[in-house]
């Protein structure tokens, strides 16, 4: 009877353990992904923004405002 209750209790101890270590990865996993919306959600926000519109819209696609005059450096070789 003690030997049926001691392997019962073992298998119950084994289940345990692996439940709270499936569980602390858990944890960590959400954490890592709230950090990563966080930092997404940030980005989106930048992105979103007037100046950064702007700013790569001059940068890229090399557009001006009204008023303003585009140069272009060329370099010698």
């Amino acid at each position: 009877m003690v030997l049926l209750f001691l392997t019962v209790a073992r298998s119950d101890i084994i289940k345990y353990e692996s439940l709270k270590n499936t569980e602390e990865k858990t944890l960590k996993g959400i954490v890592l992904e709230t950090k990563k919306q966080k930092m997404l959600l940030s980005k989106i926000k930048q992105l979103d923004s007037n100046a950064y519109i702007e700013a790569v819209s001059r940068q890229k696609l090399g557009l001006v405002k009204n008023g303003e005059t585009a140069y272009k450096v060329l370099y010698a070789e």
